[in-house]
């Protein structure tokens, strides 16, 4: 007798399968290949259509019928109050640069592992593609592309905009990583943390945290907003043994009360070196705060720079690293950088580098730096006390330098240079702004390329910049140097005091 209940079963999949447009089986990895045309097709993968395909989106996709507050709600496709996560996918995802609009995954309970993938497994590959205007909210491992993965992975060439919220772990396109490596991700939006009471860790504006992980090519413009955390950050939130270049962040990151907060990371830890890296934007936190890195244990950091100003409460503040270790070459700050103890242009507080006995060398600050004790216009605590710790590095002649409340010009005390050393002058010069504005400057006495300092903003990922159209930080003074304060793109954080400009 005929099983007419299995031949309708039967026959569903078959629908299924032939609206995802099925079009041949891959010899070389023996996967199965779908295109994928709609947003109900998309839902279907790891349910219906296998989780160990290779998929490609055929057309841009429109995903708006995921989200409850739209009049064109999808209640019986998407019952558990929007998308639910593909979880542990093992196959390829090619965009073909279509764009997948209007996504939401508010699961109802919360759900750990919150994205478009859930979860990824072994080998999985995920390319060219754009999520645009998502909303997108979970507990633990929260990220609109991909909020967990242990394995083996490349991600590469995706956008994503609009904004993820989570309680830790939790990134605007990943949420955690681990061996990934990672080309050319852009994230535009916010990312902040839940209204829920208890600590939150490891926030990024890319990616939350990450090991044994590297990104090639990066850009986050948007903000951050983190209330009881650590670990909090512009690209990554922690990351442990990997490599970051060609990054750029464009960024509030607000953390007030978070300890290791970064304009790129709150928190790098590797033995690999990092390159060509711009921080821009505000940086605001606790303890540990950095332009580019709150604690950073580093080899190497070369060719970049950071404008962001940076604002803490309490100690271990610099323009590009609030405390660690690392080799510095060719790099500069420029951003107002404020905190109490330990505050620096460059480094709040730094230890042997790496290589050599050169922590710091060609490398310049022009910041405004503000605090109570160990106040320095280049590093405000240096534990080496060798002068061969730094090697032909400038600050600014017209450079402020203050201690407990007083204003202090260093138009030639060098002695204002390292905060707990002022027998350390050597390796330390002063410029002034007009020879700022030659370009010999950077190439001849600072050796810096013009072929690394050269803007490009092509879809390569890299973003560096040319010396000769640096945007020079302007900021009056007044007696009280306590009361200069930035003004924040955000309610929240809008300070009194005279603005940096």
């Amino acid at each position: 007798m005929i099983n007419k209940k299995k031949l309708r079963s039967m026959a569903l999949l078959v629908s299924l399968i032939a609206t995802a447009s099925f079009t041949s089986v891959s010899h070389a990895s023996m996967m199965m290949k779908y295109g994928i045309e709609t947003c109900q097709e998309l839902q279907q993968i790891g349910q219906t259509l296998p989780a160990n395909a290779e998929y490609t989106l055929t057309k841009d996709i429109d995903c708006t019928a995921t989200n409850p507050n739209n009049s064109n709600y999808d209640a019986a496709t998407y019952p558990n109050n929007g998308f639910l996560p593909i979880n542990n996918f093992t196959g390829t995802f090619d965009g073909q640069n279509h764009t997948i609009f209007g996504l939401y995954i508010h699961p109802v309970p919360l759900l750990s592992y919150t994205g478009l993938f859930g979860k990824l497994g072994n080998g999985a590959q995920i390319s060219r593609v754009k999520l645009v205007d998502i909303d997108v909210e979970g507990p633990s491992w929260t990220g609109a592309l991909v909020a967990l993965n242990e394995h083996q992975t490349v991600v590469h060439d995706v956008y994503v905009s609009g904004i993820v919220t989570g309680y830790g772990s939790t990134g605007g396109i990943i949420g955690s990583t681990k061996n990934t490596t990672a080309y050319n991700l852009e994230f535009e939006g916010t990312v902040k943390s839940g209204d829920q009471r208890e600590v939150k860790s490891t926030f990024g504006g890319i990616i939350g945290s990450g090991n044994k992980t590297s990104l090639y090519g990066g850009k986050f413009t948007g903000r951050v907003i983190v209330e009881n955390s650590y670990n909090v950050g512009g690209a990554f939130g922690y990351l442990k043994e990997g490599t970051l270049s060609n990054i750029i962040v464009d960024a509030d990151i607000y953390a007030p009360s978070t300890n290791g907060v970064g304009g790129i990371v709150g928190t790098f830890e590797t033995e690999s070196s990092v390159s060509n890296i711009v921080s821009m934007g505000h940086v605001r936190g606790k303890w540990t705060v950095g332009g580019f890195f709150g604690t950073a244990y580093i080899r190497e950091l070369s060719n970049s720079y950071s404008s962001a100003n940076v604002v803490a409460s309490g100690s271990h503040v610099g323009g590009l690293i609030g405390r660690g270790r690392a080799y510095v070459t060719n790099s500069y700050s420029s951003g107002l950088v404020k905190g109490l103890e330990n505050v620096g242009g460059l480094f709040g507080s730094t230890y042997s580098a790496y290589s050599g006995d050169a922590t710091i060398e060609n490398s310049l600050s022009y910041s405004p730096v503000v605090g109570t004790s160990n106040v320095g216009a280049l590093v405000g605590f240096l534990e080496n006390n060798s002068y061969k710790s730094l090697v032909n590095n400038y600050i600014q002649k017209e450079s402020l330098v203050s201690r407990d409340g007083g204003i202090t010009y260093s138009p030639s005390d060098l002695t204002l240079a390292v905060g707990n050393r002022s027998n350390i002058t050597s390796g330390i010069a002063v410029v002034d702004s007009d020879r700022l504005k030659s370009r010999d400057f950077y190439s001849s006495t600072l050796h810096w390329s013009d072929e690394i300092y050269e803007y490009d903003n092509s879809s390569s990922g890299k973003r560096l910049y040319t010396p000769s159209r640096r945007q020079y930080v302007e900021y009056s003074l007044t007696q009280d140097a306590g009361n200069i304060e930035i003004t924040y793109d955000h309610p929240e954080v809008v300070t009194s005091g005279v603005p940096i400009k």
